[in-house]
């Protein structure tokens, strides 16, 4: 299908722009749009959406060379037709998500254990590259709950491997961010846009809802002011330690937590009644009331903990990602790491891609996709960042507040800027447990309990089952092997179904065309002669031989039924 621009003066948003449309056809078969439809598009002969056979291999060659500026950077295709009203709403917008953006990029860096200020650069790199490549103008790239605790997760597992052990976790996390970006990016190119079909939605839906579950867990120490021994690994030890020491609770750290979290959801829930609340910015104003209160009432740290000292503010020069400093051997420990983040990363961006390009009314290339957001890690590699994809909380409320293009991003990293050069130290006053609240609050809106509802309304019990499944296994034996057993199962389905041959038995119809009874209830099998049908573009190596014996059995049985 082809994205189409608005003829109107109307903001919507489209990726291709008018003018040059025989080359922009060609440049988005080379990098992998229209062939996604049908490998066999040959916009030379047809300029209004048919579909012809290219000639020969030459031919793809060719327009893969003529790929243009605007097919590799969409950017250039939307820049000459902006205007005000799209400033508007992307201004509107990347102001309402910067403002979400800051205390949520501090909060998430800590709950990936690393320095708070390393999520303000992941967040301002990312949205800028993003801007350039990316095709959504809705999805808001930058730290999210999920990333940063998959990050978290391996970042656990190293510290506990000899070789890695002694190695510094921001080298780490930066060392991820690279190899993040490189796969992506090498996906992109060989158009594997495909695999966010690949992980069931089930196998996700029990992952996603059991990270949900995890996260909370692990924001009950900060709100309870309950210190958690290392050595206390597992979520569910977690729990039954918080159980067991409840009453080291400090009420006023609690008071504050329960407050925060229970601001954040009225503001949530009154947003469904009042269209003006979506421009409201709880998160910014909690973060600025508390801030405000924890610098007034001159708390002891110890009593009600701060975010403290960050460091020295401001940007720096780039530096070569932590990858550099590590050996191949070290490396090689990441490179799963790497692959897993990358997958369930991409997967849950590109899903919120598509569901706003649909709403708008514009195509969003998965390929593409993985080129944008392998991108955006690969440049903010540089500048101390840590794997970043597109975040489902600030996507909706940038969907909201009238995001139009990817300009909204630019915004929201304006926003961030400004926060690197001059108010990094405010923040020293932020309150741990209003953290936490956030992060609390972002780890409620993981779980879709309305397409858990609908599984066991539809009665799809296979998929309920799987989805119940990986919800145990990830709560159970942790984040890493949750995930690693959730792909196995999902690849496996796919194999599975891929390796059943069709292989269907054909009857002669009333007007002597041959179907299937399940195509055409009256048809007559001939004695004596047993014709089959083959689905020629399921049929490959894997299925041969269950095609052969499939073949077999149904010979074997036509001739017992003549010979008896």
């Amino acid at each position: 299908m082809r994205g189409t621009r608005s003829r109107s003066n109307s903001a919507t948003y489209s990726p291709i722009p008018d003018g040059g449309r025989k080359s922009m056809d060609q440049g988005r078969l080379a990098m992998g749009e229209l062939d996604e439809v049908n490998p066999y598009y040959n916009p030379e002969k047809d300029h209004n959406g048919a579909h012809a056979p290219t000639k020969s291999l030459d031919d793809r060659v060719s327009l893969l060379r003529r790929a243009t500026w605007h097919d590799w950077f969409p950017i250039l295709s939307w820049i000459p037709d902006y205007n005000l009203a799209k400033l508007r709403g992307d201004g509107i917008s990347g102001l309402s998500t910067g403002a979400m953006i800051i205390p949520q990029a501090l909060a998430y860096s800590l709950l990936a254990g690393l320095p708070p200020t390393m999520g303000l650069y992941t967040g301002f790199w990312a949205l800028l590259v993003y801007a350039a490549l990316g095709q959504c103008g809705q999805l808001s790239i930058g730290p999210d709950a999920m990333t940063a605790i998959l990050v978290r997760s391996f970042l656990a597992a190293f510290q506990t491997d000899e070789d890695m052990s002694g190695v510094d976790v921001i080298i780490l996390a930066n060392a991820l961010a690279i190899l993040v970006g490189i796969f992506l990016t090498i996906l992109g190119f060989c158009r594997f846009g495909f695999i966010d079909n690949v992980l069931s939605k089930a196998v996700l839906r029990g992952f996603v809802t059991a990270v949900a579950l995890i996260i909370m867990v692990e924001q009950l120490p900060p709100i309870l002011a309950i210190s958690v021994p290392r050595t206390v690994e597992k979520t569910y030890d977690k729990v039954w330690y918080i159980i067991e020491h409840l009453d080291e609770t400090k009420l006023f750290n609690l008071l504050v937590g329960v407050l925060s979290v229970g601001f954040l959801l009225a503001v949530s829930y009154l947003k469904r009644f009042f269209w003006w609340m979506v421009y409201v910015p709880a998160i910014a104003i909690l973060v600025v009331i508390t801030m405000i209160f924890a610098y007034v009432a001159g708390l002891p740290n110890s009593s009600f903990p701060l975010l403290g000292h960050m460091g020295a503010h401001g940007f720096s020069l780039p530096h070569l990602p932590g990858i550099f400093s590590l050996t191949f051997h070290q490396i090689s420990h990441l490179i799963d790491a790497a692959v897993v983040i990358s997958i369930v990363g991409f997967v849950e961006s590109v899903v919120v891609a598509k569901e706003y390009s649909a709403q708008h009314r514009y195509q969003v290339s998965s390929n593409r996709e993985l080129i944008a957001l392998g991108g955006a890690n690969i440049v903010a590699s540089f500048f101390r960042s840590y794997p970043t994809f597109g975040s489902l909380p600030r996507s909706g409320v940038a969907n909201a507040t009238g995001a139009k293009t990817p300009f909204s991003g630019i915004v929201t990293a304006t926003v961030l800027g400004i926060c690197i050069q001059f108010l990094i130290p405010v923040f020293e006053y932020m309150p741990r447990v209003t953290m936490a609240a956030i992060i609390f609050r972002a780890s409620l809106l993981l779980i879709e309990e309305h397409e858990i509802i609908y599984m066991f309304q539809v009665r799809a019990w296979m998929d309920a089952g799987l989805m119940v499944l990986l919800f145990v296994l990830t709560f159970v034996l942790g984040i890493e092997k949750g995930i690693i057993i959730g792909l196995g199962i999902s690849i496996f389905t796919v194999v599975k179904r891929t390796t059943l041959p069709r292989v269907n038995i054909l009857g002669r119809t009333r007007r002597g065309k041959f179907r299937t009874t399940e195509e055409a209830a009256e048809a007559e099998f001939t004695e004596g002669v047993l014709m089959i049908r083959l689905d020629e573009h399921h049929l490959y190596y894997a299925n041969i031989g269950q095609t052969k014996l499939l073949i077999t059995h149904h010979v074997e049985h036509a001739v017992q039924e003549l010979t008896d």
